[in-house]
């Protein structure tokens, strides 16, 4: 419990976060003929997930597809909050791929949608907005995004305000 403690600093966000950790890798149990929680205590000590709470935020964001972890870094070019059209333009993602990769950061609870319910198969707004469950999750993806990369995207998503006409509505 004092490693827990120390790695999320006692966030309860964190600590569900380090815990699902756990359970996805098989080192903490339900006994559901004992009703009781099992653990292996060496495990969990030797568990490499970082000792700080960036490492735990990226160790999840990889536990994602490989295509979510993409859309999840150009999200994070965007800002704290996106809209589907401007990922959608930055990761070149059909739409299928893309709301599979957007379901998928809802259900890991990296991103939540603004003001709507969104459904798999059907999405009737036009141009439906995310945004990060938690700040920190948007500051570690963005401060892990390689430099030339980050740039790049920085120049397209430019380039993709301006052809829009939206240069008042994203500087201000």
């Amino acid at each position: 419990c004092n490693n827990i403690y120390k790695i999320t600093y006692g966030i309860p966000i964190y600590i569900k976060q380090y815990i699902e950790i756990m359970y996805k890798r098989n080192i903490v149990s339900f006994d559901t003929k004992s009703s009781i929680w099992r653990w292996n205590e060496n495990e969990i000590l030797s568990l490499d997930i970082g000792k700080d709470i960036s490492n735990l935020i990226l160790n999840k964001i990889r536990e994602c597809s490989k295509n979510c972890e993409i859309m999840l870094r150009r999200a994070a070019i965007i800002g704290r909050k996106f809209d589907y059209k401007k990922i959608a333009q930055l990761t070149s993602f059909d739409n299928e791929r893309l709301t599979s990769c957007l379901w998928e950061a809802i259900k890991e609870k990296i991103i939540e949608p603004i003001d709507f319910e969104f459904e798999m198969e059907k999405n009737e707004i036009e141009n439906p907005q995310f945004k990060y469950c938690n700040d920190k999750f948007y500051q570690v993806l963005y401060s892990n995004i390689e430099g030339k990369l980050k740039k790049a995207i920085h120049e397209k998503l430019g380039r993709l305000i301006l052809e829009d006409g939206e240069i008042e509505e994203n500087i201000f």
